[in-house]
């Protein structure tokens, strides 16, 4: 994996992109920190990377651990106005080789909502893991837009920063995270989103109260101290389940103390906020324990997925009914049990029964085509297509649906590539990784 960076001494602009064609697919990593780009240099760069990814894009090592093309874009302390004149919300139009884009410390909020509103749209396109657009004065409107137009059935995002984007006011910015509780709200939006980081805008008190509750949901938050246990409906008391894929979150000078949102301009509250507990005292002990869980869960999660996909497998795919050999007597007729029942004794192998009948019949559909055992490779036909093998129905099942896994929970990368974003310890493996993402099991449903 090659490494460019611009400026390097005695090395103009146009030197600069000569060495990023001649380099070209091999280049893994390009930074143009404090370079003094702006929208029209941007998009120079961005174009010629365009090009190098076009010739990667139709090459089967695309996916392979040899992991050609640009990953990490680093465009950090510039002078970048707009992300569709700089060319930012072009590169993400089907980019399935991008996983990093570091582009902080620019002045992206001076184009306007709807340049910004442009950019997160595009994010429904591309397979970023980590998006860094800390420190671009977005302001309040900007950074609830970027939020508010994040696609409804998510992104492929595991880290978002976005501190320091909003301005202090007298009341706060209370539309930004009002945005951004109703965006953690959303198991769909937020899904595979591990960390987010929020300091330094302005929300106020009640921004982080909103954010809070978004994160513990009304269970907890109606029952977070022991003077407030009161007799209360699960209309109330599960009217917002927690969020489940958050484990880490940065939001601290947010203005608690000395931003007090005015209330003719906080929107009404939910019934339930009524008899929330959270204050400014607790609120962050709540917090972190539900990331705690949040963590625990997602360990319990997926082992449970992975022990009902490996008796799955021996019964789903490929699976034929055979006459037992002569002479044994004592086989199990699995296959003569109704369909329902057949479901129902595999469904007991997740013990803990903490996975959602979604997640459950999405790792039978997984387990019952013969397609995805190869799906992640180092070469060959990509991204993977329907097998054609003949396979019997034992789970009375619509078959899995790659257009499906890609629409709704995960679009084709390079799993190899996400390796790169994992310390050795942690013992990543990028076909584990790829099942867990495409059957919705990284983390808990609820």
């Amino acid at each position: 994996m090659k490494y460019v960076a611009y400026p390097r001494e005695d090395e103009t602009f146009s030197e600069f992109l000569d060495q990023l064609k001649k380099q070209g697919p091999d280049v893994s990593l390009v930074s143009a920190q404090f370079s003094d780009l702006d929208d029209t240099r941007c998009r120079l760069v961005l174009d010629c990377l365009l090009d190098l990814w076009g010739q990667v894009a139709s090459q089967p090592s695309m996916y392979g651990r040899s992991m050609p093309g640009v990953r990490y874009l680093d465009f950090s302390s510039n002078h970048i106005q707009s992300f569709q004149a700089s060319g930012l919300v072009q590169i993400l139009n089907n980019n399935r080789l991008l996983s990093v884009l570091e582009i902080q410390a620019n002045e992206l909020g001076k184009a306007g909502t709807e340049d910004i509103r442009a950019f997160a749209c595009a994010m429904k396109h591309c397979s970023l893991r980590r998006l860094n657009i800390t420190a671009n004065r977005l302001g309040d409107a900007g950074l609830a837009t970027f939020i508010d137009h994040l696609p409804d059935t998510g992104t492929s995002l595991l880290a978002l920063h976005l501190s320091v984007n909003t301005f202090s006011t007298d009341t706060g910015s209370w539309k930004a995270a009002h945005s951004i509780a109703r965006f953690l709200s959303s198991p769909k939006k937020c899904r595979g989103l591990k960390s987010i980081h929020l300091n330094g805008n302005h929300f106020g008190w009640e921004g982080v109260r909103a954010i809070a509750h978004a994160i513990i949901g009304s269970r907890r938050a109606c029952e977070a101290t022991a003077s407030s246990l009161v007799d209360l409906p699960p209309s109330i008391l599960d009217a917002c389940p927690p969020n489940t894929s958050l484990i880490n979150i940065d939001l601290f000078s947010t203005g608690i103390d000395s931003l007090n949102s005015a209330s003719k301009n906080v929107p009404p509250c939910a019934e339930w906020e009524a008899y929330s507990a959270v204050s400014r005292e607790n609120w962050y002990q709540l917090v972190m324990e539900q990331l705690e869980m949040n963590q625990y869960q997602q360990t319990v999660c997926q082992r449970a997925a992975a022990r009902i996909l490996g008796a799955a497998r021996i019964i789903g795919c490929k699976s034929r009914w055979i006459e037992p050999p002569d002479g044994v007597r004592d086989h199990f007729p699995f296959r003569r049990l109704p369909v329902e029942l057949r479901r129902h004794i595999l469904f007991h192998v997740d013990s803990e029964q903490c996975l959602s009948h979604e997640q459950l019949i999405n790792v039978l559909r997984w387990a019952s085509e013969p397609s995805t055992l190869g799906y992640v490779r180092e070469a060959g036909a990509w991204p993977p297509t329907q097998s054609l093998a003949v396979t019997d129905n034992v789970w009375n099942l619509p078959p899995w649906s790659w257009t499906e896994c890609y629409e709704y929970r995960s679009p084709p990368r390079n799993w190899y590539s996400d390796g790169l974003e994992y310390d050795e310890l942690d013992g990543f493996d990028p076909g584990k990784m790829a099942f867990l993402e495409c059957t919705g099991t990284v983390e808990m449903n609820t």
